[in-house]
Formats: structure tokens, C-alpha cells, sequence
């Protein structure tokens, strides 16, 4: 990955309004928890802090690589839910949430945000952007990440 492509995939980031732009769905003790379990080295503090040392070892390119990307396409989402979603984002519509149950979504985390109130998708999530047009586009194109 060219630097400036790190650069900015490491301010997405840090600029992220969830930790790790909420790919663990976990209070601060367990993400930590979580973070330990799959051996990344660490000193715990704000998340801030802990985004800070993780971008700085191992990097971008080894948090996207071995924790990233194997938890949107192993752990959370089949290859049909992420088609339905890059689909939507390729069209510049939000997916329509009674759909997501035919593709086994219960809940599209970190990809929209559900007004649950009035039952419907509200907007992408912050890390949809990133997904589509930086992380799974250079991943398709048989581009390292």
C-alpha cells in the first residue's frame, strides 16, 4: 500500500466516531479483552490512545489485513450481505432493512445506522465509505492492502 494511502486510511481511522469504527460491538474492557485475544500489543488508555499505538504497530495495513477485514467478511457479514450492501452504495441508496433478514443481517453495524424508533435505515455508518471505496475496492482489484 502506497503511503499516502496508509496515511488516510490511518486518519479514517482515528477520526472514527466508534472505536475501530465499532467492528467490536464491545464496552471498552472487552474490545481491550478482544485485542488481547488476537495478540496485538498494547497499553490500555482512551481509545484514542490505544488507536494511536495500534496504527503505530502494527499498522494500518496489518489491523486491516488480519482484524478488519476478516471480521466484516468472516465474522459478520456472508459475500451475499456485503453484495446487497456495496449494491446500495454503488446505487446512493440506503439498503432496505426488511431485506437484510433475507440475507441473515441482524444488524448492519458498522455499515448504517438503524433509526429504530421508526424502523428503517437512517444513513451509511461512517465506516461504509472507507469500505467501499478504499478497503474492498483495492482488496477486489487484487491490490495489496
Amino acid at each position: 500500500m502506497e503511503s499516502s494511502q496508509r496515511r488516510k486510511l490511518g486518519r479514517y481511522l482515528k477520526n472514527s466516531q466508534k472505536f475501530l469504527w465499532g467492528l467490536s460491538k464491545r464496552n471498552q474492557k472487552n474490545s481491550y479483552d478482544w485485542l488481547d485475544e488476537k495478540g496485538y500489543d498494547f497499553s490500555r488508555g482512551t481509545y484514542a490512545d490505544v488507536t494511536s499505538q495500534l496504527l503505530e504497530k502494527p499498522g494500518i495495513e496489518a489491523l486491516l489485513r488480519d482484524l478488519i477485514i476478516p471480521r466484516v467478511t468472516e465474522e459478520l457479514f456472508s459475500e451475499a450481505g456485503l453484495s446487497y450492501f456495496r449494491a446500495c452504495w454503488q446505487a446512493g441508496t440506503t439498503p432496505d432493512l426488511s431485506l437484510l433478514r433475507s440475507y441473515n443481517i441482524l444488524d448492519g453495524s458498522p455499515f448504517i445506522e438503524v433509526n429504530t424508533q421508526f424502523n428503517y435505515v437512517e444513513r451509511w455508518g461512517e465506516f461504509a465509505g472507507p469500505w467501499f471505496e478504499e478497503i474492498e475496492d483495492r482488496e477486489l482489484t487484487g491490490e495489496n492492502v
